[in-house]
């Protein structure tokens, strides 16, 4: 049988999502696990201070593709089923409110009390490398709209996004004038013509325009574009990923990977801890705080450690993760459903 249909099933699409989607939550823990300057790595010495040097630069220069690729599947997932009338959009806002607005107000809190206790106590507030952090009302307003609580501003970002949804439908609903916009868009963050509120809004736009211009385009397959994405991908690996902070190149690089991932043609239903992603990017960076302060106080700055620590820390992260969603899934469903928006 030919492995390259003309078009997939619904879900063949849903399994390459879950797969793309798994496989950045990842990628966003070791965005966070950069350890070169804690444990002072340059890359001037030689043998293994050299080569922890070159893998986490060169493995750093491709997985900061992650959040721009979370926010073009935001965007395309959002307008995908979006239909531009009043009932359309309030259900689009009462979904997104249970699924992404409250349970931004309980991370950032958690986090806000997280960094709390941390800043206060002896030994570990020594190496946190942040002043004591007030227990206020006005301080956790403030968290509401974070700033060091840094991996949350994915999701303050996304629920502006959101919130201008009718007019982001206006300006693509016609594909020519859409792609105009896109395309100035595009040659802005390409030379810094005019700077624009939300840095990253050129990824989800870039999503949304071709779910509300290209209906069904996720179930388009084809041989060719398939063969070229992978060729596209393996050019990059060559390259040390390069050019991959490039705008143009990052959305050559989503559409590659779309097309690549069709070389398997799956239509498994994942296993349920390959769809926690939600959970991974918001929950991750505690425990990854916490581990890694533990591993350089107990066995000290040593280029050995550092490589071990970036290594295997974030595959620890993530199995600690699993476990805890395991057991709320288990015994605190209601909890659980509340804290990842709705997310099964």
């Amino acid at each position: 049988m030919n492995n390259f249909e003309d078009r997939s099933t619904e879900q063949q699409v849903r399994s390459k999502i879950t797969l793309i989607t798994f496989i950045l939550s990842l990628l966003v823990i070791w965005i966070h696990t950069y350890n070169l300057e804690t444990y002072g790595i340059d890359g001037s010495g030689g043998g293994l201070d050299k080569f922890a040097w070159l893998l986490e630069t060169t493995w750093s220069a491709f997985i900061g593709i992650a959040v721009p690729f979370f926010f073009f599947i935001s965007g395309f997932l959002f307008f995908r089923t979006f239909r531009f009338t009043w009932d359309g959009i309030k259900s689009k806002y009462i979904s997104r409110i249970k699924g992404v607005v409250i349970p931004y107000i309980i991370w950032c809190t958690l986090y806000y009390l997280y960094y709390v206790i941390l800043t206060h106590l002896p030994r570990v507030k020594d190496i946190v490398n942040s002043e004591p952090v007030p227990l206020t009302f006005i301080r956790w307003l403030d968290a509401l709209w974070p700033h060091e609580y840094y991996t949350l501003w994915f999701l303050k970002e996304l629920i502006i996004l959101i919130a201008l949804c009718p007019l982001i439908y206006i300006l693509f609903k016609n594909k020519y004038i859409g792609a105009i916009i896109l395309l100035l868009l595009v040659l802005n963050s390409q030379f810094g013509w005019v700077r624009i509120p939300l840095g990253s809004n050129i990824y989800y736009l870039a999503g949304a325009y071709i779910a509300i211009a290209f209906k069904s385009a996720e179930s388009y397959r084809n041989k060719l574009l398939t063969i070229l994405g992978c060729i596209f991908l393996m050019v990059l690996f060559v390259l040390r990923f390069r050019f991959l902070d490039n705008t143009i190149v990052q959305l050559v690089f989503f559409v590659a990977v779309w097309f690549a991932c069709d070389i398997f043609k799956s239509d498994r239903n994942y296993p349920w801890w390959m769809k926690i992603t939600f959970f991974t990017y918001v929950a991750h960076d505690i425990f990854l705080e916490l581990f890694e302060k533990i591993f350089l106080m107990i066995l000290g700055k040593r280029t050995l450690f550092a490589l071990l620590d970036y290594i295997f820390v974030p595959l620890l992260v993530f199995a600690v993760l699993v476990a805890i969603a395991a057991f709320m899934r288990r015994f605190t469903p209601k909890i659980w459903s509340i804290i990842t928006g709705m997310r099964s």
